[in-house]
């Protein structure tokens, strides 16, 4: 038996369904049991044996470690030498740091077909346009991550005539005119979502990562955070074209405890990345 302990964000969870995929893979008659925050990522999934909360499971040791053959799986990827120094893709970094050989999987989010009857929260009148354009949880707009809002709400007053825009953010962040605010905490309905969705915009937030997974091609920006050790080749990724990444590659050792990065030393031009002709074009 395996046990596949995964921590941090959505994001990361969905990139860790093809790291259980490549575990499979390696140990194909081995029982794989996953221990995570977001256990719905999960939900179908056929390499996931059993699926626990992380903060709700109980008697782990007398469940399945005592008297077993057990390999442990708990490795933070973010912290490895295979992301960290040699700069390898997410899953990639995560397959090898654990010991397993990496072949090209991807993330994979599985329905049922009685979820995909009974979830209808989102009617189709039009074309759907999905807009997920800040990558944190703060109110506050942030430079190293997200698309300003006024760019945001140029593109929405752009489209929103032909589809039904939503932009996916919680609760205490703006919402924008003429578009639809989705601030669920229920995953499986915005994987729903993103599923039904005509057009995608994002930023490297959980939505790419349900995009890729789903197989559904969408337009990323990039600011800060580079597309070769996050993103996917299926996106029409759009990144800074002189990017310094040797500055970036400061604050990620010491994951932020090293101050806010400062756009004067990245060669950034915000203005021309974000130009809201180009966004619309590569949308249409």
């Amino acid at each position: 038996m395996i046990i596949f302990l995964i921590l941090g964000g959505i994001g990361k969870h969905i990139a860790a369904t093809a790291v259980i995929k490549a575990i499979h893979r390696a140990f194909p008659s081995k029982k794989i049991v996953v221990i995570c925050y977001y256990t719905e990522i999960f939900q179908n999934n056929p390499y996931a044996y059993k699926v626990h909360k992380i903060n709700l499971i109980k008697n782990v040791y007398d469940t399945y470690i005592k008297n077993n053959d057990i390999l442990y799986f708990s490795e933070e990827v973010y912290s490895s030498t295979e992301f960290l120094i040699e700069d390898k893709h997410l899953i990639q970094a995560w397959c090898e740091c654990i010991g397993i050989k990496y072949n090209n999987e991807l993330p994979e989010i599985y329905f049922s077909q009685e979820e995909l009857k009974c979830i209808n929260k989102f009617q189709k009148n039009k074309p759907i346009l999905v807009l997920q354009t800040k990558a944190t949880n703060s109110k506050e707009y942030n430079w190293t991550t997200d698309i300003p809002h006024e760019v945001v709400q140029g593109v929405i007053d752009h489209f929103y005539h032909e589809y039904d825009i939503y932009h996916i953010h919680n609760k205490a962040q703006k919402g924008f005119n003429n578009s639809c605010a989705v601030t669920t905490s229920n995953i499986r309905e915005l994987l729903f979502l993103i599923k039904i969705s005509d057009k995608r915009l994002g930023v490297n937030s959980f939505m790419q990562h349900a995009a890729a997974a789903l197989n559904l091609p969408s337009l990323i920006y990039w600011v800060f955070t580079p597309c070769k050790k996050y993103g996917y080749s299926i996106h029409n990724n759009i990144e800074p074209k002189d990017y310094n990444f040797e500055y970036y590659k400061n604050f990620e050792f010491f994951n932020g405890h090293v101050g806010y990065p400062d756009i004067s030393n990245c060669n950034l031009n915000l203005d021309i990345l974000f130009l809201k002709e180009k966004i619309i074009n590569n949308l249409a």
